[in-house]
This record gives structure tokens, sequence and C-alpha cells, in this order.
């Protein structure tokens, strides 16, 4: 019976080496793919912000026979202030 305690006071003893080490770990992982992820929401806030304005302006035809398609006033107040 008294094994078990001396064992739960073992890992007792231990844990917060155990947990220290997992923290640094953790921490050197993320610091070594630092960029990686810097990268990675940088692309996403592009893809989310950016690239739909410019897609949908560069894929806009007017329609045939003089009549244009139209298009909201604050779209292309939204293009040009990106644009600028």
């Amino acid at each position: 019976m008294t094994d078990y305690f001396v064992v739960f006071g073992d890992l007792l003893v231990a844990l917060p080496t155990y947990l220290l080490n997992g923290i640094l770990t953790t921490s050197y992982w993320l610091g070594d793919s630092g960029a990686a992820f810097v990268s990675l929401i940088c692309a996403l806030l592009v893809m989310r912000f950016v690239d739909r304005r410019i897609q949908s302006r560069a894929v806009f035809r007017p329609g045939r026979g003089g009549r244009e398609a139209s298009i909201s006033e604050t779209y292309t107040a939204q293009i040009m202030t990106v644009l600028c």
C-alpha cells in the first residue's frame, strides 16, 4: 500500500519538470515554425480580403448591345480605395 504513495509522491515531485519540458518543447517548435505560420496568416488575409475583390473586378464584363452590367458605386469605391 505504501508503494503506491511513494510512486504518487515521486510523480508529484517530477510533474513540474514534465510540464516545463512540454511548454519549452512547444515554444521551441512554434519558434522554429514561426516564419511559416506568419506567411500562412498573411496568405489567408490576402485570400480573404484582397483576392476576392480583385478577382471579381477582373472577371467583370459589360453586357452586350450597349447595356452595361450593374455595379454598385460603393463596390467601385472599395476597389479604388484598395488600389490607391
